[in-house]
C-alpha cells in the first residue's frame, strides 16, 4: 500500500481472560503511534451487528448462504461509508477521506446497485398449467 500509514494494536490477555497490556507495532509508513487504537473498528463492528439481523442466528433474517451474507455486509459497509452522515465527522467517511467530493444520496446508491445488478434470466413464455378442478 503506497502512501499509507498503517499500525497494529495487539491486546494481550492472561489465561483467565484478564487484560494484561497491549503492544503497538508500525506495519508500514509513518503513523502517529499515539493515535493507534481499536476504537473506530470496535464501533463499526457494533454498528454492523446492531443494524444487521443477519448476524443474529435465531431470526428469520439469518443468512443461510455465505454469498448472501457477504453481499449484505458489502451493501451495509458501502452505505455506512458513502451515504450515511456521521455526527462526529459532520459528513460521510468517504467525503472526510476525500474519496468523494460530496455524500451520495440514497437514490444514487440504489440506482448504482440496480445498474450493476444482473438482469434476471426469465423465460419468455411460461408453460400453461392445466386447470385445477374444484371439488365440493
Amino acid at each position: 500500500m503506497p502512501n499509507s500509514d498503517y499500525a497494529m494494536l495487539v491486546k494481550q490477555y492472561d489465561r483467565r481472560g484478564i487484560y494484561t497490556g497491549a503492544e503497538k507495532t508500525i506495519v508500514t509508513g509513518d503513523p502517529d503511534i499515539q493515535l493507534v487504537s481499536t476504537s473506530m473498528v470496535e464501533r463499526y463492528n457494533l454498528t454492523l451487528r446492531m443494524t444487521q439481523r443477519r448476524f443474529t442466528r435465531k431470526t428469520n433474517g439469518y443468512s443461510k448462504k455465505f454469498e448472501n451474507h457477504g453481499l449484505c455486509v458489502a451493501l451495509q459497509t458501502f452505505h455506512y461509508n458513502f451515504v450515511r452522515s456521521h455526527a462526529t465527522l459532520g459528513t460521510t467517511p468517504a467525503v472526510a477521506a476525500r474519496v468523494e467530493s460530496e455524500p451520495w444520496t440514497l437514490e444514487r446508491f440504489l440506482d448504482e446497485i440496480n445498474a450493476a445488478a444482473p438482469k434476471p434470466n426469465r423465460p419468455r413464455h411460461y408453460r400453461k398449467r392445466g386447470r385445477l378442478a374444484l371439488t365440493t
